[in-house]
C-alpha cells in the first residue's frame, strides 16, 4: 500500500512540474521574448495556455496556444540576424507540455502509429493537416528570422503552425517576412521583439466529422526595435521603432481578384505631431529635423522640389468608447519630385517684364522670317532641288512638323491619335516607319569616343564597334597606379525624372566583373535589369557576374551575396547584399531583374510579356530607398537595352502626360549612346507595345482589376527583313 501511495505522489509531482510551464503566470525565462516583459493584454480564456517552447535544453520562444481550436493565438520571439536560410531534415514535433502522459517539457518528434491519440485533444497533430488540401502549414515564428540551427529547428512544431492558403503563404506572407528580415538586418542595431498572431472567424478543418483546427481569417505581426539606425533612408526610418502589418488569409478568386494582400500599419505616432507654423523653423532645421517633428503648415516655397506622401489616420476607441490619444496611421510611398512654379511678379515689375517679353518675341519672329526668306532665295538660285530638302512636309497624323537637315522636328502625339498614326507608318510595307528609323542612323555619331579607344581600355569592350561617348560615359574612381581604371563601357541615359536615371552598359566580361560591381557600389545603384541570357545559341553573350548560390563571393574589394531568388516563367528576380570591405558604409540590398525570354536577334513573341516586365521593374524602382541610377544591360548594351529604356520612358510619358513621342525618345537615347534601339524590328516592336497598352486600357474600362490585359501578339516574322550580318544586333 505504501508503495502505491509513493508511486501516485511521484506521478503527481512530475505532472505538476510539466504542467507548470503552461500556467498563466509567466516566468522571467519566458518573458524575455516580450518587450518590457509584458504580454499582449485582453487575451484571457480558460482554453488559452502559455507555452515556453523548449528545445535542446533551452527556451526558444513563447506561444499562447488555444487548446480547443488547436492553433497558436500568437508566438513571441526575438529576431536574430540571418541570411534567410532554411533548416533541412527536421521532423515535425508536438508539445509534451500539453500532454498528461509525458515526462519532459521539451518538444518531441511525433511518434509512429497512433500514440499521438494520447495528446491530440489539446493540440493539433499531423493527421489534421494530411488531408487539408486547401491549406498548408504556415509558421508564426519563421525559421528565416532565426540564425542558430537549434533556434531554426524549434520552429518545426505544430504549436507554432496555423493553416494558411498556399497563395497567401507562399506569395504574400513569406515575402513580407523576408522584407521584415532584411529591414531588421540592415537597420535594427539592438534587440527586435516580434509578436505574430491570428484572428479566427469560425472556419475549421474537420477530421472524422470533428472540428479539429481553426482556420485564421487574418494573420498579423508587429515588431519593436528601440535601438535603430537613425541614418537609414526615410522610407525605412519611419518604420521604427515599431511597425505592424496584417494580411487576409485567402486564395485568389476566379476573377483574378487578389484579396491576399498585406496592409502595413505604422504604430506609436499621431496627427498631433504634424502641423504648426513654419515661421519658427530655419531653412536648415527643416531638413535636419526629426522625420515627423519637422513637419509644419505653411505655403510652399517657389521654385522648390517637393516629394508628396499621403498619411491616413484611423481613430481607435477602447471598450469604454473613449478615443485613444494617438491614432494609428499609415503613409504612402513618397512621390517623384514635384517642382513648384516661380513666385509671380507683381505691379510695375510684372508689367515691364511682360512688355519686354512680347517685344523680344516679335523681334525673334521677324528675324526668323527674314532669315528663312533669304535662305530660300539663295537655295533656289544655286539649285532648285535644294529647296525640297530644306523643308519637306510629311503626311502624318500631326506628329511631324518637318525635316531639317538630318533631324526630324517632332511633337508628341496624343494617345487617342496614336493608332491612326501607327497605321499610316505601317502603310505601303512600313514605308514611313522605315524612313523614320533611317533618319535616326547618324544621330549622335559625331561625338568623340577617345577614352574607349585607348589601348589599355580596348580589352574592356565586348564589341569594338559599340563604345561609349566621352561626354556621357560613366566614370569610376581611380585605383592606385592605374590611370585607366576609371573606364567602363557604360553610358548615362536621361529619363523622365532625372538627368542620369539609367546606366546603359554591356554584359560584363570575365575581366570587367569587378568594375561592374564597383560601378554599382560607387553610383548608389539599387536595381539592375538584365535582358539577355548568359549564353544564346552557343555564344557567350554575358559572363555570369553574380554568385550562383547563397555563398558570398568577392569582386575586388566588394562582397556580393545572393539573399533570394524567385524564378518565374518569363523572368527571375534576385536580391543581393553588397558590402565594401574598404569602407565603413552599411551593406546595401539591391534587386536584379533578369528577363529570360528575349530571343537572340529578335523581339519577344508577345508584347504582354515585356510590358508586364517593364511595369514590374518600374514599380520596384519607384519604391527604392534612393534615387540612384538603374543599370540596364544586354550583351552590347544598345539593342535590347535601348528598347527596354525607351519602353519604360514612353509608358511613363503615357501615364503622366497622355501623349507619346517615340521618335524623339529614341533620338534622345542615341544622343547619349550609339545604336540605342538597334534594329528596325525593335523600333517597330516599341510602337506595337504602345498600341497594345492603349487597346488594353480601352477594353478594361469597366473591369476592376487591370493587371491581366490581353495584348495582341507581335509577329516575329517581321523581324527577318531587319537582321543584317556583320552587325551586333542584341
Amino acid at each position: 500500500m505504501a508503495f502505491w501511495v509513493q508511486t501516485f505522489l511521484l506521478v503527481n509531482l512530475i505532472t505538476s512540474a510539466v504542467r507548470g510551464r503552461v500556467e498563466k503566470e509567466l516566468s522571467s525565462e519566458c518573458r524575455q521574448f516580450l518587450y518590457m516583459q509584458t504580454p499582449p493584454t485582453g487575451l484571457e480564456h480558460p482554453s488559452l495556455r502559455f507555452i515556453c517552447q523548449r528545445y535542446n535544453k533551452r527556451t526558444r520562444y513563447l506561444t499562447l496556444y488555444n487548446t480547443v481550436d488547436h492553433v497558436p493565438v500568437y508566438s513571441a520571439y526575438t529576431f536574430k540576424r540571418s541570411a534567410g536560410e532554411k533548416c533541412v531534415d527536421v521532423p515535425w514535433m508536438y508539445e509534451p507540455q500539453l500532454s498528461t502522459y509525458s515526462d519532459t517539457d521539451e518538444m518531441q518528434p511525433f511518434p509512429r502509429g497512433y500514440m499521438h491519440m494520447d495528446f491530440e485533444d489539446a493540440q493539433a497533430v499531423l493527421d489534421d493537416y494530411t488531408n487539408a488540401v486547401l491549406y498548408e502549414r504556415g509558421t508564426l515564428n519563421p525559421e528565416e528570422h532565426q540564425d542558430e540551427p537549434d533556434d531554426k529547428a524549434s520552429t518545426y512544431t505544430l504549436t507554432n503552425v496555423v493553416p494558411m492558403t498556399p497563395d497567401f503563404n507562399n506569395r504574400v506572407w513569406n515575402k513580407q517576412e523576408n522584407i521584415i528580415r532584411k529591414r531588421l538586418n540592415n537597420y535594427c542595431r539592438g534587440t527586435a521583439y516580434i509578436v505574430t498572431g491570428i484572428t479566427t472567424s469560425g472556419k475549421m478543418i474537420r477530421r472524422e466529422n470533428m472540428n479539429r483546427v481553426a482556420v485564421p481569417r487574418y494573420i498579423w505581426s508587429a515588431y519593436c526595435c528601440i535601438d535603430y539606425d537613425n541614418n537609414a533612408p526615410f522610407s525605412e526610418r519611419y518604420k521604427f521603432p515599431s511597425f505592424a502589418h496584417y494580411g487576409l488569409n485567402e486564395e485568389e478568386d476566379n476573377n483574378n481578384n487578389n484579396n491576399a494582400q498585406v496592409v502595413e500599419v505604422n504604430l506609436g505616432a499621431g496627427g498631433d505631431r504634424l502641423g504648426g507654423p513654419c515661421d519658427r523653423h530655419h531653412d536648415d532645421e527643416i531638413y535636419l529635423s526629426d522625420s515627423y517633428g519637422g513637419f509644419c503648415d505653411g505655403p510652399l516655397r517657389p521654385h522648390t522640389s517637393y516629394r508628396v506622401s499621403v498619411r491616413a489616420f484611423t481613430r481607435l476607441f477602447d471598450e469604454n468608447h473613449r478615443e485613444f490619444p494617438q491614432p494609428l496611421f499609415s503613409d504612402t510611398f513618397l512621390s517623384a519630385p514635384i517642382r513648384t512654379h516661380s513666385e509671380p511678379l507683381g505691379g510695375v515689375v510684372e508689367g515691364l517684364s511682360a512688355g519686354m517679353f512680347l517685344i523680344g518675341v516679335l523681334v525673334a519672329v521677324a528675324s526668323l522670317l527674314v532669315y528663312r526668306q533669304r535662305l530660300r532665295k539663295v537655295a533656289v538660285q544655286d539649285n532648285p532641288v535644294v529647296r525640297m530638302s530644306m523643308w519637306k512636309e510629311v503626311p502624318s497624323a500631326g506628329l511631324y512638323l518637318g525635316v531639317r537637315g538630318n533631324r526630324r522636328v517632332t511633337s508628341p502625339i496624343k494617345a487617342c491619335h496614336f493608332e491612326s498614326h501607327l497605321n499610316k507608318l505601317q502603310a505601303d510595307s512600313n514605308y514611313l516607319l522605315s524612313e523614320e528609323f533611317e533618319d535616326l542612323k547618324d544621330v549622335g555619331r559625331n561625338q568623340t569616343m577617345d577614352v574607349a579607344r585607348v589601348p589599355e581600355n580596348r580589352g574592356k569592350n565586348r564589341y569594338n564597334n559599340i563604345l561609349p561617348y566621352d561626354s556621357t560615359r560613366v566614370k569610376l574612381s581611380f585605383l592606385e597606379d592605374d590611370p585607366c581604371s576609371d573606364y567602363i563601357n557604360a553610358s548615362y541615359i536621361p529619363g523622365n525624372n532625372f538627368r542620369r536615371e539609367y546606366v546603359a552598359t554591356q554584359g560584363p566580361l570575365p575581366g570587367t566583373k569587378d568594375d561592374f560591381w564597383r560601378m554599382v557600389w560607387e553610383h548608389g545603384v539599387h536595381n539592375i535589369v538584365m535582358v539577355t541570357q548568359c549564353v544564346e545559341k552557343g555564344r557567350v553573350k554575358c559572363d555570369q557576374y553574380w554568385p550562383p548560390d547563397r555563398d558570398p563571393l568577392y569582386y575586388g574589394e566588394l562582397v556580393v551575396q545572393m539573399l533570394s531568388e524567385s524564378v518565374l516563367p518569363e523572368w527571375t528576380i534576385r536580391e543581393f547584399r553588397i558590402t565594401s570591405e574598404s569602407s565603413c558604409s552599411y551593406p546595401r540590398v539591391l534587386r536584379h531583374f533578369h528577363y529570360t525570354v528575349w530571343p537572340d536577334h529578335g523581339v519577344p513573341e508577345s508584347s504582354q510579356s515585356l510590358i508586364q516586365f517593364v511595369r514590374t521593374t518600374r514599380d520596384y524602382v519607384d519604391r527604392s530607398p534612393s534615387t540612384g541610377a538603374t543599370v540596364v544591360h544586354c550583351s552590347a548594351g544598345v539593342g535590347r537595352t535601348g528598347t527596354f529604356i525607351a519602353l519604360d520612358r514612353v509608358l511613363q510619358q503615357l501615364d503622366s502626360k497622355g501623349n507619346i513621342d517615340m521618335y524623339g525618345g529614341v533620338f534622345d537615347l542615341r544622343l547619349h549612346r550609339q545604336h540605342m534601339v538597334q534594329t528596325e524590328c525593335q523600333y517597330a516592336f516599341l510602337h506595337q507595345c504602345v498600341r497594345d497598352v492603349l487597346r488594353a486600357r480601352k477594353h478594361r474600362s469597366e473591369q476592376e482589376n487591370p493587371l491581366y490585359p490581353i495584348y495582341e501578339n507581335f509577329n516575329p516574322e517581321y523581324c527577318r527583313d531587319f537582321i543584317y550580318t556583320g552587325r551586333c544586333a542584341d
